[in-house]
Parts: C-alpha cells; structure tokens; sequence
C-alpha cells in the first residue's frame, strides 16, 4: 500500500504508542486522524505539529463510539486499532462495571471499528492494524478483563482476514511486550519483565512503528500476528 494521501485513523494516538504512529505515518504522507478522549490538549499539540492532520474526541467507553467515530472520520484507509484501557486486577475480584469497560474500550468498540471500516463506500484498498498484547497467549493469575478481552480481539482479527480479503482489505496484529509502563502507574514489574526476556532489553518505540509500517505497507500480509517483544512469548509465564 502506498501511503501518500491516505487517510489513517489512529485511536489513542495524542500520546505514547500511538504519537510515535501518527508521526511515522505522516513522515510517510499520510493524513492523520488523530482520536483522543481525555488527551485533547496532547492532541492539539501534535496536530500543530503535522500539517496534514485532524483531531477526533471520542469517548470509546460509550455504546455508540464507533459509529460516531468513523462518521466524524469521513473515509478511513487505514484503520489502527491502538486505544485501550489495562486495569490490572485478579478475574475474580474484578468488579462488573471494571469488566465491562474494559471489555467495551479493548474489544467491542475495535471490532465495530473494524466492521464499519469494512462498510465503507468505494474502497478499494484497506489495511487494520490491531495492537495486542503478548501475554493474552497465557493466563497470568492478575489478568483480569485486561487479557481476556486483547485474545478476544486476536481472535477477531484471525476472522476478520479471511472475512475481508474479499474486499481487499488486510487486517493483521501487534502482539507487543514491554514497551511503555502504564501511563498512570510505574509498573515495578518492568525492570522484572525485561529480565526474562530472551533478548533482555525493553520493546523500542522504533521497533514498534517500523513494525506497524511494515504490517502496513506490504500488500501480501493478511491474518498474521506479529509479535515484538524480545521472544517474551517464548518463555513461560511464572
């Protein structure tokens, strides 16, 4: 896929990962569509910063966010699916309303977004990128909704390959090990995470856009996981 002139959406994409992707893609000449919920200052800034862009608040927590989200888009050729919430909490404390939520922003909300992206009028090319997250492979004890719903989206993305080629849209995934600590809590685990890592080195915000770009780019990849995280999907969870 070319990307000049194209029109990626990245939900989430004022901060963190998805800053690092809106910048790649715009170097790339892409138009940026910017969504943020609570980072809309964060945004603004970005979007000053890239010429060829737009800002879309939304709150993904809401029943109707995905179609509202891709009417205030207008046409959307590559979809990034970057957004999520991680509340980090055993299954069986976890309260129903935290369940909920995060079943809502990580999986529900992505899967519409991929469903009305596939509805789209006159396109003839289309690319979803979802990010995942390594450890939904295993079934750490402190999991929580935060797992089961990023295995429920690579289920999803699997289906929705062979549903969409079709339609000469590819949708492939992300699965990433440790890259950033939450943005509201210094994950002590990190320093812990990185040590049983067969390569023993944090995820690179490079390693994971050139991921993405390449996911992105190359027109004979469709329903592929690919994992970046030092082989940490190699080593059994503790």
């Amino acid at each position: 896929m070319e990307l000049k002139g194209k029109n990626v959406l990245i939900t989430g994409g004022a901060v963190r990962i998805g800053q690092a992707l809106c910048e790649s893609f715009h170097a790339a000449g892409a138009n940026i569509i910017i969504h943020c919920n609570e980072s809309l200052e964060e945004a603004q800034d970005l979007s000053r910063k890239l010429q060829h862009s737009k800002i879309v608040q939304c709150d993904l927590a809401k029943n109707d966010a995905a179609k509202r989200l891709m009417l205030a888009c207008g046409r959307v050729d590559v979809l990034i699916n970057n957004a999520s919430i991680f509340i980090q909490q055993r299954s069986s404390q976890e309260p129903p309303e935290q369940f909920a939520k995060q079943m809502q922003v990580n999986y529900r909300i992505p899967l519409q977004l991929m469903q009305r992206f596939k509805s789209q009028q006159g396109l003839t090319e289309g690319c979803i990128i979802n990010m995942l997250d390594e450890a939904a492979d295993h079934t750490p004890i402190n999991a929580g909704s935060y797992l089961l719903s990023k295995r429920a989206l690579a289920d999803a993305t699997i289906r929705a390959a062979k549903d969409y080629a079709s339609k000469k849209i590819r949708v492939n995934g992300l699965a990433l090990g440790p890259v950033l600590p939450p943005a509201d809590n210094e994950d002590k685990s990190m320093a812990k995470s990185i040590a049983r890592m067969p390569m023993g080195k944090i995820i690179s915000m490079d390693d994971v856009v050139n991921a993405c770009m390449l996911l992105t780019i190359s027109d004979a990849i469709t329903g592929h996981i690919l994992y970046v995280d030092g082989g940490k999907h190699l080593v059994a969870p503790e």
